[in-house]
């Protein structure tokens, strides 16, 4: 794992034994998750402030911290840069930092956060790349500051509250994410990529920058310039792959029954050769995913390979639910865990996915008969769409009427904020899927570290040619469609999850009605083939991921949940957290969604609770004093 913590005091008090207790802390707490990490401290005594960072201590490929110090600056990174002169990230950014100054660093082409300190002025700057899924988190004391890739660290050093946010917790369990990437620690606060924070001897500021810009946009009715600027992306995304990819002997990459991974396989098999790629699908031999994606490999002659992962034994899933806890600050989903615990020792091979996609299809307004509704949407009407759209489990996790408003309080603030981006419904809806669902929710790529990972679609270079195109920037998928007639034009008009055709997307009349007579007839013979009633062979990802949860339940995992100083038992009432667990144990329903969220939290407050206890103090009741209990409706 990789993770660095900035400690800054305006007082110029020592730093080296807040920096030491934290270190060893942290040493103790990766080991509990089977991860033999070392750990480097620098002091940066001109500021008073100095840093540590975690690394894997036995690691093959690229490390993805790298620091910088001179006479003039003192730089800090987690992540990379996809375009960079020789040196180290860190010194790239230096370099262009005196050169350019912060904004100019955020406009870099990269997946990255970095702690820039001004060595003449103590200036303090914390920024990320655009789209952000390695934003920084900080804590800022009355004369101090902490900054962090994740919210332990910070609270390794024993300077900040230890009080759990359940409003966080709620809203992780409503929409999947906690929203604003809200911590679980109250107090921590994560970087927004629209803006970046200055700190200089004891007073913080945000700076409202946002780097995306709907300004000067291609005419719709321009189609030359129009299908240029497609083919540019397109031409970005297959220099950056390629640049990716390098030599190296084996590229792999995610193949399903989607669109997304169908353009990232156009992309790939257009700037390497087939020989070097090797495809992965999750899922039986059987299932919809693992079928279709065979017959794409197949049509083209490419490696492929599918698995559903075996029952791990419980103690190798919980150490790896608690590393994913730390990575991702509680903010995701342990059913992910059930696969094999990672390792850092690898074989040198790339691995891309199709993860970032959806920010141009226009994943909250896909289905076209619905995008007439969005000339008329005001900011309000965009707020109570998506809290229709996106709540999940309804009948089953109702917050107390104090939870809910403080949700719907940070919901209405991530559009207000939008707003200084641009004021169009569909843009709103495409900027909350940018940076909240992909950005907040869907870094898990970026923050697993133990694969070298790349998405073409996310690259910042491309996002922000996408916001030039015309509203609502999908366009019916047209940057998927190219790609995919362009590379792939036998596979073209395959059914895309066995639910639609690419050359049918549109919003014609005729267009809409053959969508929705294929749509039926491909729904038909989806349930006829893969009914509830399958056989082992044919059971998707999903479904066995549900079955070993319900194995767990049986073992420690429903002790972990139902104790009394729990978060689930404090955000559920007792009988209702009962029924659905013993729902999911019976396998009568699939509760693995809110249950994978309960458990990551609970590993959450387990390393929490660890930091305490090395540290001599205890976690008290107390710590919950201020949160009304959630009532649930019956």
């Amino acid at each position: 794992m990789y993770s660095f913590l900035v400690y800054a005091n305006a007082n110029y008090l020592e730093v080296s034994p807040v920096l030491g207790k934290a270190s060893r802390i942290i040493q103790k707490l990766t080991s509990s998750m089977g991860i033999n990490a070392k750990v480097t401290h620098r002091e940066i005594p001109e500021v008073k402030a100095g840093w540590l960072f975690l690394e894997p201590e036995f690691v093959s490929g690229k490390s993805f911290i790298s620091e910088y110090v001179d006479s003039r600056c003192a730089v800090i990174v987690f992540g990379e840069l996809y375009q960079k002169d020789s040196g180290t990230v860190a010194e790239n950014i230096a370099k262009i930092w005196r050169k350019n100054g912060v904004d100019a660093v955020r406009r870099l082409n990269g997946c990255f956060s970095a702690v820039i300190i001004d060595s003449l002025s103590n200036e303090f700057y914390i920024v990320s790349d655009l789209v952000g899924l390695r934003s920084a988190r900080y804590y800022c004391g009355k004369n101090y500051l902490l900054v962090s890739t994740h919210d332990i660290p910070i609270v390794a050093t024993g300077l900040c509250s230890f009080e759990f946010d359940l409003a966080s917790a709620s809203s992780i369990l409503c929409y999947d994410w906690s929203l604003q990437s809200k911590s679980l620690i109250k107090g921590i606060e994560a970087c927004n990529p629209n803006k970046y924070i200055t700190w200089r001897e004891g007073s913080l500021k945000t700076e409202d920058k946002p780097l995306l810009s709907v300004q000067d946009r291609i005419n719709r009715h321009d189609k030359k310039t129009f299908s240029k600027h497609i083919d540019l992306m397109i031409e970005v995304m297959r220099n950056n792959t390629r640049t990716f990819c390098g030599n190296v002997s084996t590229v792999r990459a995610d193949l399903t029954a989607g669109s997304d991974t169908r353009a990232l396989l156009g992309i790939l098999l257009s700037v390497i050769e087939p020989y070097r790629l090797k495809l992965f699908t999750l899922g039986s031999f059987g299932s919809m995913e693992v079928s279709t994606a065979m017959r794409i490999a197949s049509k083209y002659n490419l490696r492929h390979m599918h698995f559903n992962h075996d029952v791990p034994d419980f103690d190798s899933f919980i150490r790896h639910v608690r590393l994913r806890a730390f990575l991702m600050n509680g903010d995701t989903n342990a059913k992910r865990a059930v696969a094999e615990s990672p390792s850092y020792l690898n074989d040198g091979a790339v691995y891309l996915h199709g993860g970032g996609g959806p920010i141009f299809k226009g994943a909250y307004y896909f289905n076209t008969q619905k995008k007439n509704f969005l000339s008329g949407l005001q900011t309000e009407d965009i707020v109570k769409f998506l809290e229709n759209r996106c709540r999940r489990d309804k009948t089953v996790f109702q917050p107390s009427e104090e939870i809910q408003l403080k949700i719907k309080s940070r919901l209405s603030d991530i559009i207000n904020n939008y707003l200084n981006i641009s004021n169009n419904a569909a843009d709103l809806l495409d900027l909350f899927y940018l940076y909240e669902r992909y950005g907040r929710w869907g870094s898990m790529a970026a923050n697993f570290t133990w694969e070298n990972r790349f998405c073409p679609f996310d690259l910042p270079e491309v996002v922000k040619m996408g916001f030039k195109l015309p509203s609502p920037i999908s366009n019916d998928c047209l940057l998927h469609r190219t790609i995919i007639k362009r590379y792939l034009p036998e596979v073209y008009c395959w059914p895309v999850n066995k639910s639609y055709l690419l050359p049918l997307i549109g919003s014609s009349e005729l267009k809409v009605i053959a969508q929705k007579v294929i749509n039926r007839v491909l729904r038909f013979r989806q349930r006829k083939q893969y009914s509830s009633n399958i056989n082992e062979d044919a059971k998707s990802h999903e479904q066995k991921r549900s079955e070993i949860f319900a194995i767990f339940l049986a073992d420690k995992m429903k002790d972990m949940f139902l104790d009394a100083n729990s978060i689930s038992s404090t955000v559920f009432k007792k009988d209702i957290l009962n029924h659905i667990i013993c729902e999911h144990e019976k396998r009568s329903k699939n509760y693995s969604r809110l249950l994978g969220i309960l458990a990551t939290v609970e590993q959450f407050r387990y390393l929490v609770s660890e930091v305490i206890s090395i540290s001599g103090q205890e976690l008290r009741k107390t710590d919950f004093v201020g949160v009304s209990k959630i009532k649930i409706k019956k």
